[in-house]
């Protein structure tokens, strides 16, 4: 699982809603209008809903972070730490 499921399953989204989920657009897309209307505001930094849930800049630059292959471990979390710190959230790496 990416950053981006650990930060969906914090904030309340369930493994069964973001299982086969590419990202939070697909995620908050996917779900009942109820529900997503429940957890859009915990998602404001990642998705935003305008006519449609997009994903934001952050969130896409997230994804492209996280998926650098050539990128060392180290700078990889430093990186996503900024990112999520811009949309109020501090994050820790577990091994």
């Amino acid at each position: 699982m990416c950053c981006l499921g650990f930060y969906s399953l914090k904030v309340g989204a369930t493994r069964g809603e973001i299982c086969e989920k590419a990202d939070p657009q697909d995620l908050l897309g996917s779900i009942t209008t109820e529900r997503a209307a429940e957890l859009r505001s915990k998602f404001s930094g990642l998705a935003r809903r305008n006519g449609q849930h997009l994903n934001t800049k952050i969130c896409n630059r997230l994804m492209v972070i996280n998926d650098d292959a050539v990128m060392e471990d180290a700078q990889r979390e430093g990186k996503l730490k900024k990112l999520f710190a811009r949309i109020g959230w501090r994050v820790r790496f577990v091994s």
